[in-house]
């Protein structure tokens, strides 16, 4: 009996994307279901906003389907895919320059306000601390 030998990663991402270029939906949708959501994370870290994000997620994965023909793919997969989602991230900076930087100082706003939170609550732990200290 031949013993299966596992793919690794790159092997995997190569016969999917061979089958995607035939047009095979269920091949995509792997590769969808694989790589969504780190594209997503990269794509929010950039952006500061979910929605944007995620409409760049699916404006990449929309052109990988309508270029398949065009693709040759030299490098692996994965960077193939974060080379176009950072191209469609900077792409949407340069011509959002406005709603990305309101996102930004959102971003900040919120972050701050978390800060500020979590020291009140280290401040009132502590303060609890000394309160059973005293007690005691």
């Amino acid at each position: 009996m031949a013993k299966k030998i596992p793919l690794d990663i790159y092997d995997e991402d190569a016969a999917l994307f061979l089958l995607i270029k035939k047009r095979d939906k269920e091949a995509f949708t792997l590769i969808y279901n694989k790589y969504h959501k780190y594209l997503y994370v990269l794509a929010e870290r950039y952006l500061k906003n979910s929605e944007m994000a995620e409409d760049i997620v699916q404006q990449v994965f929309v052109k990988l389907w309508e270029t398949l023909k065009n693709i040759d793919i030299q490098v692996n997969l994965k960077n193939y895919l974060y080379t176009m989602t950072k191209n469609h991230i900077l792409n949407t900076i340069r011509d959002n320059k406005e709603l990305i930087s309101l996102s930004y100082e959102n971003a900040q706003i919120e972050l701050k306000d978390e800060t500020a939170d979590f020291l009140k609550m280290l401040e009132e732990s502590q303060l609890i601390s000394l309160l059973h200290e005293g007690i005691d």
